[in-house]
């Protein structure tokens, strides 16, 4: 598959990933129904129900003919204070904020293949469409909704 042809599919994957985290945000946007809860410094994060992954999937609109429902992972993310800046390898991510817990909420965005970036404050209901490789990070208090294709794995995060 030609570079082009990867290009296309990759937008593809996420315009449907964007309707995908849509939904999720007006269906699942609160933290009590993520099983089960992990916590790191300054955020903690979990998986979305298994039924509200499938509603959002069975109500978004046709699936593209390629895409694998199995390797999409639903998270919804809290910050109470920072998720330092990192990218992925290998995972699309597409993140919507679903709660605003004050206004001092900043996204690190970066540019693909590099280590810097900058902090712009962010605007309730924002998506941020995150490429692999590209750096991001979120700071201040806010509900994430994200979706990630193929799901992170462990030695795929790299902070800068």
């Amino acid at each position: 598959m030609g570079s082009a042809e990867q290009d296309r599919l990759a937008a593809v994957h996420a315009s449907f990933l964007v309707q995908v985290v849509q939904h999720l945000a007006h269906t699942s946007n609160s933290y009590e129904q993520v099983v089960p809860f992990a916590e790191e410094e300054g955020f903690r994060y979990g998986a979305v129900p298994e039924h509200y992954r499938a509603g959002a999937l069975k109500n978004v609109g046709p699936m593209p003919r390629d895409f694998n429902p199995e390797k999409m992972e639903c998270e919804l993310i809290e910050v109470m204070g920072e998720i330092p800046p990192h990218f992925h390898t290998k995972s699309m991510a597409v993140l919507l904020i679903a709660k605003w817990y004050g206004y001092n909420v900043h996204a690190f965005h970066g540019s693909i293949g590099e280590r810097k970036g900058m902090w712009r404050k962010m605007l309730p209901r924002q998506i941020h469409l995150v490429p692999p490789k590209m750096p991001h990070g979120f700071r201040g208090k806010c509900l994430l909704v994200g979706v990630n294709y193929p799901p992170i794995e462990d030695n795929d995060v790299t902070y800068l």
